[in-house]
């Protein structure tokens, strides 16, 4: 191994780690995408996480979220959560 992959491996892991974890949160996101209009309908005013493109978990507060999705051991580093409301915003930046 030369010195630069010792580098990369150091600060990124085992790089057939890598590409399953970016694997899994690609299934979150395209999940996400797909399915959105009816994840507003069916989670509308909740927090939902996402791992390895199902839903692990939803609550009224982030917290509530969080602490399931820890109880399920589900790592937080690669779960996409999102809170779901019905009400459109636009954002000017």
């Amino acid at each position: 191994m030369d010195k630069d992959e010792q580098f990369i491996r150091e600060q990124f892991g085992d790089p057939a780690d890598v590409i399953r974890e970016l694997q899994q949160f690609g299934r979150s996101t395209r999940a996400l995408s797909s399915q959105y209009p009816k994840f507003v309908e069916l989670y509308a005013g909740q927090w939902v996480a996402l791992h390895n493109g199902k839903v692990r978990a939803r609550g009224r507060t982030f917290e509530d979220v969080m602490q399931k999705i820890d109880q399920e051991g589900v790592p937080r580093a690669h779960t996409l959560v999102r809170f779901f409301d019905k009400d459109d915003r636009v954002m000017i930046l």
